[in-house]
């Protein structure tokens, strides 16, 4: 999960019904999923996107 939509080099919108838990116990809506390249060999797939998370989980 990721903060930072600068990140990613593809991402898409998600549905409108995808949520996640938080660590405080309430639901936040996923904006979009899409992958980031941290080189070109090491890609991390379907990373979640969050504009109100306060710290990168990846």
């Amino acid at each position: 999960m990721t903060n930072s939509p600068n990140s990613f080099h593809s991402y898409n919108l998600c549905p409108s019904n995808r949520k996640i838990a938080t660590a405080d116990g309430s639901l936040t809506i996923v904006a979009r999923m899409g992958d980031i390249h941290l080189t070109p060999t090491f890609i991390l797939k379907d990373v979640l996107h969050f504009s109100k998370l306060s710290t990168n989980l990846i």
